[in-house]
């Protein structure tokens, strides 16, 4: 591709990438769930900050700008990050130039053997633009393309901005290849002669103390490779990126030469392009002139031949202007016609309007006077229906009063009935008690009388008789009687009967 070119498609980029929308798409095709953790340089995230995406689920984020460092999204299929937590990193920096990305399993491969601890190597994972010009990148099954895997390893890419990147989890192998990657060949980081660096050692494991050792002499034997490794792996990736800056520089140089040289050529083919057109321009200009001087002389004699018909040319033209004048006054006429027929339309659509407006304001007050009666109506009903509601429990507690007043009254009656009762019992067996006293005494005295007289006597004698002798009566007692005397108690029922009729008529 020529500087031309490069630089008109960076021109169109910059052009595009306004508009862009410049965000990081992460979709989780996987059958559970996921937990994003940002992360900028050197800054600790707790476990409980995450995103979750669910099955199926998409997230959208715009790129973040940090001045000191990249920005990385660790993505955990557990809630969270620290200690030997199963992740990996989408890591990336946005530029105004450049968008730098990578995916990252240099952490997890640290606490891992055979990559068991790097999330999504084996489901699949897989990140691509819709930039053609950027690298996609990915891991399946445990074979890992364009990763960064080790501190020296290749993986690092980039892409222009205004352009999405799609890191899709759980990304199933295409048919015709591994991702659609295996059969690419311009894509350097492909190549054989580093593809068996990216490849991770999947050599089984013994037993837990053989891994134990292994793991801790691998973590000490990494630190220090990664310690020793660090400056130089930063150095040459600020030379690679210093090299990229100024190879685009000198890009974008050549390109403006090449456009420049590209205006001054185009420059010279529009002067010729204008020469010629003013040559033809000129040309067509003397044309019409001649034309003209032609027509002019043709004019010329023509007037003069018409000289003769002048007189017969102002009377037409005399007839002419008063044909015109009078088609003048007819339309003048029709004109003035039609607006009075629209002034008339207009006043009459007023009048008809003015008629509807009128018409509605009084179907409105009608309804509002209709709603106002049905209102004053519904306000009567409810007040009747409260005083008869009002009514019935005034009768009901009236009722009940009644009713606990009889109900007292003839407590009352009963308790008076019975103490009379147990009053009049009393007073009878007090009599009864005198009675067989009396005569038990007039029993002694006969006796008495009886043992003086030697012969009784029936009829002179002077012997106490049942006639004279004054025993007790039961008239004369006052022992309970059904005769004609009326007791305490039927005057206490006679009370309690005129006192219910009293209450029965309330």
């Amino acid at each position: 591709m020529s500087n031309l070119l490069r630089y008109i498609l960076a021109a169109f980029m910059a052009i595009t990438s306004v508009n862009a929308i410049n965000q990081l798409i992460i979709k989780n095709s996987c059958p559970y769930s996921t937990y994003l953790y940002t992360v900028h340089h050197a800054v600790n995230v707790p476990d409980e900050q995450y995103a979750m995406i669910g099955p199926g689920q998409t997230s959208y984020a715009g790129f973040q700008v940090y001045q000191q460092g990249a920005v990385s999204v660790k993505i955990s299929r557990e809630p969270r990050i620290s200690g030997n937590a199963a992740i990996v990193q989408m890591e990336y920096k946005f530029e105004e130039s450049n968008v730098w990305y990578d995916i990252s399993n240099v952490d997890c491969d640290r606490i891992s053997i055979a990559g068991e601890a790097c999330a999504f190597n084996q489901q699949g994972i897989y990140v691509s633009s819709d930039d053609p010009g950027c690298h996609p990148a990915g891991c399946v099954d445990g074979d890992c393309h364009g990763v960064y895997l080790v501190p020296d390893s290749p993986g690092t890419w980039y892409c222009h901005p205004g352009h999405d990147l799609t890191l899709e989890l759980c990304r199933v192998p295409a048919d015709d290849g591994w991702l659609g990657l295996a059969d690419s060949t311009s894509a350097d980081w492909l190549k054989s002669s580093h593809k068996s660096s990216l490849l991770i050692d999947k050599s089984p494991i013994n037993s837990a103390a053989v891994a134990k050792a292994a793991e801790e002499k691998k973590h000490k034997e990494e630190a220090e490779a990664a310690k020793k490794a660090a400056g130089k792996a930063q150095a040459e990736k600020d030379a690679q990126v210093q090299a990229v800056k100024d190879a685009q520089q000198q890009a974008k140089k050549d390109a403006q030469k090449q456009a420049e040289k590209m205006a001054q050529k185009q420059a010279e083919q529009k002067a010729q392009k204008q020469a010629e057109k003013m040559v033809q321009e000129q040309a067509k200009k003397t044309a019409q002139e001649q034309a003209k001087k032609k027509a002019h002389e043709q004019a010329e004699e023509k007037a003069r031949e018409q000289a003769e018909k002048k007189g017969q040319e102002q009377a037409e033209k005399k007839a002419q202007e008063q044909a015109e004048r009078k088609a003048q006054e007819q339309a003048e006429k029709m004109a003035k016609e039609q607006a009075e027929k629209l002034a008339k339309e207009q006043a009459e659509r007023k009048a008809q309007e003015q008629a509807q407006k009128k018409a509605h304001e009084q179907a409105e007050e009608k309804v509002q006077e209709q709603a106002e009666e049905k209102a004053r109506e519904q306000a009567e009903r409810k007040a009747q229906e409260q005083a008869e509601k009002d009514a019935q429990i005034r009768a009901q507690n009236d009722a009940e009063e009644k009713a606990q007043i009889q109900a007292e009254i003839i407590a009352w009656i009963q308790a008076n009935i019975q103490a009379q009762n147990d009053a009049l019992r009393n007073t009878t067996l007090a009599s009864q008690k005198h009675g067989h006293s009396n005569a038990t005494e007039m029993g002694h005295q006969t006796e008495a009388s009886t043992g003086n007289n030697s012969q009784p006597s029936t009829c002179n004698s002077s012997q106490p008789s049942m006639g004279n002798n004054p025993q007790p009566s039961m008239g004369n007692n006052p022992q309970p009687s059904t005769g004609n005397n009326p007791q305490p108690s039927t005057y206490l029922m006679l009370f309690a009967l005129s006192s219910l009729g009293f209450f029965s008529l309330l």
